[in-house]
């Protein structure tokens, strides 16, 4: 398959999915029904395509960069697909065990996702710990699946001769190893003390005072939701501050015809099928699953950022890291999206990603919050510090889990207990919260990386450190305020306007933000929550 066709089809496919999974998530189908565009589309994985994508990359003189680089993107895709379909039928087996694997509530039988979102919503400790106890049997019940799916795919990935799936998606993903395990060293070592201070300080007031690493899952669960500062974010107020924070920029989110913001009632699409076995599911649909997606349907011309809105601060952040997603598709150059639909739909999602975190990351800030949430200073200072205690920790669990993915994708057996016991002490040391070996597999699930827009730990970080080094250029540039200046919307169109053209790595410096910093974002991190 040449090129131009091979390109007309990619596109053609990932909008047919992005389409089907949207009209699953509002509850138009029942199911996304995937199976069916994979076989549809079957011919865009398979060798002789890859092949002929590598042939012409080959053909293509150096001075080419840019068609280089979208056949790279391509070729990348393609074999990340191959794999992928190498490992099909075991994942849809595992997806079936997931589904069928419901835990025991109040006379009800919600799903592993949403006993999950009820761990975490549950405000009685005794009975948090119980429910987290429940959700993790269930989780258990398909690692032999998850292990067997690590191994397809890396089987697949030696067929294509890489060492392994941890070297195929380094390829994919333009990844230096070395820089990024560097990197995350560097941010664990100068974050640690403060970390471990301010985490004992919410222990205290939060648990029952136990030591910082003695946590467990369900004090995880807790404190990554945020609930102590619910009273500051109604329901309305995601959507509002957002159109908010973009009409500072320039941007009027409403009179953008290519994005649909869709607020969905409670009780539908995901939530419902989530929870379609409990007592209480229409409750729990709008109190419990407060969540948002962004599905590229045909960016930039058709992209939609769906919701399910729920008070408190965790859901605001999950908003605004899906919004700025939508908005990075949005205003991707629909010229470059027709002629290589590969740099928006790209295999290495940490521009996307790392777009999404320069917004979430307003939370930290207290001028923000004061402009555009109308917070009084002493409430914007307790809101920043959480928020910024909130990003902290996943920081320190994107450094963690990144090196958790590289060595569970390279490994001979994914269940060996020496390596889940390793990742286990790691995330403990990183995070202060003791994870269960159990919990490693099931984290390199594909569902899990859908709450991230399809991003792995590895491109979480590397958009994480993108996102701290444009956050300064911005500030540099245009001031302490610079999501109410004009100059500075301008400037993130015409970032948004190459997609992902460029590694985040090689988009830093084009911007004029410098190169990727592990110790300027150690710094932003301990200044904000201090």
């Amino acid at each position: 398959m040449e090129p131009s066709r091979y390109r007309l089809e990619y596109a053609a496919y990932c909008s047919a999915r992005a389409r089907a999974l949207y009209e699953s998530y509002v509850g138009a189908t029942d199911e996304p029904r995937l199976e069916q565009l994979r076989d549809r589309y079957a011919d865009l994985w398979t060798r002789d395509a890859i092949l002929e994508l590598e042939r012409a990359r080959e053909a293509t003189p150096a001075t080419f960069e840019t068609e280089r680089a979208a056949l790279h993107a391509l070729a990348s895709a393609a074999r990340l697909g191959y794999a992928d379909s190498q490992a099909r039928e075991v994942a849809d087996e595992l997806s079936r065990c997931e589904a069928a694997s419901r835990v025991e509530r109040g006379g009800g039988r919600p799903s592993l996702r949403a006993a999950r979102s009820h761990a975490a919503a549950e405000t009685d400790d005794a009975a948090r710990r119980e429910l987290a106890a429940r959700w993790l049997e269930g989780v258990r019940a398909c690692d032999d699946l998850r292990a067997a799916r690590l191994g397809r795919l890396g089987a697949a990935a030696r067929e294509l001769g890489f060492d392994s799936y941890a070297a195929l998606k380094s390829s994919a993903t333009n990844t230096d190893g070395e820089k990024l395990s560097a990197a995350a060293d560097t941010l664990r070592a100068r974050t640690a003390a403060v970390y471990e201070s301010r985490i004992s300080r919410w222990a205290a007031r939060e648990t029952r005072g136990v030591g910082a690493h003695a946590h467990d899952l369900a004090d995880e669960l807790a404190f990554a939701r945020v609930a102590r500062l619910d009273r500051f974010f109604p329901a309305p107020s995601a959507r509002a501050a957002f159109g908010a924070t973009m009409s500072g920029l320039g941007v009027k989110v409403g009179r953008q015809t290519n994005l649909r913001v869709e607020g969905l009632a409670k009780g539908v699409g995901a939530f419902a099928a989530d929870d379609a076995e409990s007592a209480d599911a229409n409750v729990n649909a709008s109190t419990v699953f407060g969540d948002a997606r962004t599905f590229g349907v045909e960016p930039p011309a058709d992209v939609r950022l769906a919701f399910c809105a729920r008070a408190g601060a965790g859901f605001c952040r999950k908003f605004f890291f899906e919004a700025g997603r939508a908005e990075h598709f949005a205003w991707a150059s629909r010229e470059e999206a027709a002629r290589r639909p590969e740099f928006v739909h790209a295999p290495d999602r940490a521009t996307n990603a790392g777009f999404a975190s320069l917004l979430r990351a307003l939370f930290a800030e207290r001028a923000w919050l004061a402009d555009v949430l109308g917070a009084r200073p002493s409430d914007a200072e307790e809101i920043a510090r959480a928020c910024a205690l909130t990003e902290l920790y996943e920081v320190r669990r994107a450094c963690a889990r990144s090196r958790d993915e590289s060595e569970l994708l390279a490994a001979d057996d994914p269940r060996s207990e020496s390596l889940l016991a390793r990742c286990a002490a790691r995330r403990r040391e990183a995070t202060g919260f003791s994870l269960p070996t159990a919990l490693v597999l099931f984290e390199s699930s594909e569902d899990v990386s859908f709450e991230t827009g399809g991003a792995s730990a590895s491109e979480l970080l590397r958009g994480r450190l993108f996102a701290a080094s444009l956050g300064e250029h911005l500030r540099t540039r245009h001031g302490s305020r610079w999501w109410a200046r004009g100059a500075a919307g301008d400037e993130l169109i015409d970032l948004w306007n190459t997609a992902s053209r460029y590694s985040v790595e090689e988009l830093a410096p084009l911007a004029g933000a410098g190169g990727l910093d592990a110790e300027l974002l150690a710094e932003t991190l301990i200044r904000q929550v201090s």
